[in-house]
């Protein structure tokens, strides 16, 4: 499930859950974060117009866990690299533990920044505005429910 809230023109001015449908001219949100509730028919629906409607913020589901393996690999590698880049004549440390010593502490600063990166969210300005909601439509589509089930 990707859990999107929606920010309002009005009162109230946050609407938060997991992007339903996108209809023609408004967002249906649903309260349900399970997947079994839909297959049940257990949920409730808040059907929103585009004119209330002043930016959608979208958070994919394990985008910060993503981010600190890309992260934390990213910055063992290049950590790696750089420890067995090291001339030989180190006098602290053998050649065959530069390599390893550099990988894990390339890893720390990896994970951190992966996990800083994974935060971010996607969001899409509507502005109350129909010509703007039109061209996000689509890609407002991809992320709702009933938009994953036509693909």
């Amino acid at each position: 499930m990707i859990k999107g809230a929606l920010y309002l023109r009005g009162e109230p001015f946050l609407v938060k859950g997991v992007l339903y449908e996108i209809k023609d001219s408004s967002v249906v949100v649903s309260n349900s974060v399970k997947k079994s509730d839909y297959k049940r028919g257990r949920f409730e629906v808040s059907e929103i117009e585009f004119d209330n409607i002043d930016s959608v913020q979208i958070r994919r589901k394990y985008k910060i866990i993503k981010g600190m393996l890309i992260g934390g690999v990213t910055g063992a590698v290049i950590g790696g690299y750089l420890g067995y880049s090291q001339p030989e004549d180190r006098g602290f440390m053998a050649i065959e533990e530069l390599g390893p010593w550099g990988a894990k502490v390339g890893m720390v600063p990896g994970v951190l920044t992966g996990a800083i990166i994974g935060q971010g969210k996607n969001t899409i300005p509507i502005n109350g505005n129909y010509e703007s909601f039109l061209v996000k439509k689509e890609k407002l589509r991809k992320y709702s429910i009933k938009g994953q089930a036509d693909h």
